[in-house]
């Protein structure tokens, strides 16, 4: 019997193409960020733009999925989440078009969620239950901001915007500090 030794053609083609696309750019073993998505957002530059683009939605959910995630694996308040956590987090709000990206220069610079719940949603939420079911992020007409992300700065332009976006409207949001957990309302 025969044995050949050498490699079948596709094989060493497949393997080419993967060596050629590991040469064109070594990243860091630090970075979290995709390639051609910088580590850190710009701290100045152009104004912020917040962006709930129910087209871009509708063509590529995941590139809005990919940016709050980059966003959330930037923030010490949000790296310790699992990947499950993204599937309530992040996917209803997105998917129910209820969010903003905000950009500084074409980066993602922040993410702000909100829900319109239920009266027994909004009690769980002031009693320290954020976790909401996909159904509840549609499920009332009491509007609640569920996380506003924003590791790189940029918190003012974005409460000034949302204070745009929600004028005339009543939001919630909880507040945490040194003093505890506290109810606010978007002023």
């Amino acid at each position: 019997m025969m044995v050949s030794t050498e490699r079948p053609a596709s094989l060493v083609k497949a393997e080419n193409k993967v060596k050629k696309r590991t040469k064109k750019k070594k990243t860091s073993a630090k970075s979290v960020a995709p390639e051609g998505v910088p580590e850190s957002a710009p701290l100045e530059g152009d104004p912020v733009k917040g962006v709930s683009d129910t087209e871009a939605v509708a063509k590529n959910p995941s590139a809005m999925l990919g940016a709050a995630v980059w966003l959330m694996l930037s923030s010490p308040g949000h790296k310790h989440l699992f990947v499950t956590d993204f599937e309530w987090l992040v996917v209803p709000p997105i998917l129910a078009k209820q969010f903003r990206l905000y950009r500084r220069d074409n980066v993602p610079i922040g993410f702000v969620s909100w829900a319109r719940v239920s009266e027994e949603v909004e009690m769980r939420i002031i009693n320290g239950s954020v976790k909401l079911a996909p159904k509840e992020w549609t499920g009332g007409d009491r509007l609640w901001i569920i996380d506003v992300l924003a590791p790189f700065g940029g918190v003012e332009d974005i409460m000034a915007d949302l204070n745009k976006v929600f004028e005339g409207q009543a939001v919630k949001y909880i507040q945490s500090d040194e003093n505890g957990r506290r109810v606010e309302v978007l002023k």
